[in-house]
């Protein structure tokens, strides 16, 4: 099974470095993206232990758009 890795320093470097665990991400070729962002979405939150501004501004999103984005993902 191929894997990419999509390191969260792509998405931004904003995430303490002191979060060491939180660094990469391990996703399978085929991953819709959707489902990429939902996990990168998730991950961001543990990282920033669920201070979802400092998530949105990490992701370079607005807190609204993460907001619907995680009442989204419950809906599913």
């Amino acid at each position: 099974n191929v894997l990419e890795s999509l390191g969260i320093g792509h998405i931004s470097d904003r995430i303490p470095e002191s979060d060491s665990a939180f660094k990469r991400m391990r996703i399978p070729v085929g991953t819709s993206l959707a489902e990429i962002e939902r996990i990168t979405i998730e991950e961001t939150l543990r990282a920033t232990g669920g201070d979802k501004a400092q998530a949105a501004r990490t992701l370079q999103i607005g807190l609204r758009t993460l907001y619907r984005k995680l009442k989204e993902y419950k809906q599913k």
